[in-house]
């Protein structure tokens, strides 16, 4: 898309998952995700915390369970070579572009200078290698109990944490660079995990397009789950990734 068209899309963040933070107030060394639960399944939770329970547990009406665990086994299937074009398109890409790695280097995620910088950059690689995976085990995005899903809702949480607190400070220039970790970032980075390797495997292995579709059907509910928006998700079709990109 134009880029002027995307441009909105930096203004937008998560106003369902940061209004839980909020409310929720994990302390140092709690998991938010363990107080979201415990609040959610109390008699009366509260109203911020309902909804985000609510969006992260609910079926949407396009979710397909038997398509997401074909997807998943495409990923398993070419596990070495999507790794390979994850590592160094995907976030490669990601890293190298100067709008989403502000984020990661004013919070220590990407660091390049010396080493201490390397063991920040190791560790955000291997985070997302272990999610990405954690994504892919049959049955691990099944709500409430999934490991995938857990992970999902926890990087959700991280996210609205460095909204919550880098977003509102001074040496933040929201007018300049957006909302920190916006949906335009967050749709580019579901792209390059899906669409990217979709290209890839089309282009090089031949797969069918039930498996292209399939594989895409996995970020798609990742991207829901993280909380893209529907309406710019996408990972919905490879007409929209196209678009978008």
């Amino acid at each position: 898309q134009i880029g002027a068209e995307m441009e909105p899309l930096r203004q937008l963040g998560d106003p369902v998952a940061e209004a839980a933070y909020l409310v929720l107030n994990p302390g140092p060394g709690e998991d938010p995700l363990t107080k979201l639960r415990a609040a959610a399944k109390q008699p009366n939770p509260a109203p911020e915390v309902a909804e985000l329970w609510d969006h992260c547990t609910k079926k949407p009406d396009w979710l397909d369970w038997t398509k997401l665990k074909r997807g998943q086994y495409v990923y398993r299937r070419h596990g070495q070579f999507l790794g390979k074009i994850l590592l160094h398109l995907g976030l490669g890409g990601g890293y190298g572009a100067a709008k989403i790695n502000r984020v990661l280097m004013s919070t220590r995620y990407l660091v390049g200078q010396g080493e201490k910088g390397q063991e920040d950059t190791f560790r955000r690689l291997m985070e997302t290698a272990m999610a990405t995976m954690d994504f892919m085990v049959p049955g691990s995005l099944t709500p409430d109990t999934g490991e995938g899903w857990e992970t999902a809702l926890r990087v959700r949480f991280l996210h609205a944490k460095v909204r919550c607190g880098l977003g509102r400070s001074p040496k933040w220039d929201a007018a300049a660079w957006g909302v920190p970790i916006n949906v335009e970032d967050m749709a580019g980075t579901l792209c390059a995990f899906g669409f990217a390797c979709v290209q890839a495997m089309e282009s090089v292995l031949f797969t069918s397009q039930s498996d292209l579709d399939a594989y895409l059907h996995v970020w798609r509910y990742v991207g829901y789950l993280l909380g893209i928006p529907d309406e710019h998700n996408p990972c919905e079709s490879q007409r929209k990734s196209v678009a978008f990109t």
